[in-house]
């Protein structure tokens, strides 16, 4: 009798513990979208900043030569 409840909590453990990885596993995904989403926003406010900073300084008459920015 002891064993059989013994190997009963084990399974229930282990499926407890694959329910648990299996969520770890989806809100990982799911940040990592997250943040390259919010990466993506970032680098393209940063490139539109970039870009608004030049075409004012040609504006006013600061001209800078620049053939390519990544």
């Amino acid at each position: 009798m002891e064993d059989k409840s013994l190997r009963h909590i084990q399974r229930t453990i282990q499926r407890v513990d694959a329910k648990c990885d299996r969520i770890l596993g989806m809100i990982e995904v799911m940040l990592g979208s997250r943040k390259d989403s919010l990466l993506e926003s970032i680098k393209e406010s940063a490139r539109d900043m970039y870009a608004c900073s030049i075409e004012e300084r040609r504006r006013i008459g600061k001209h800078l030569d620049i053939l390519r920015h990544d």
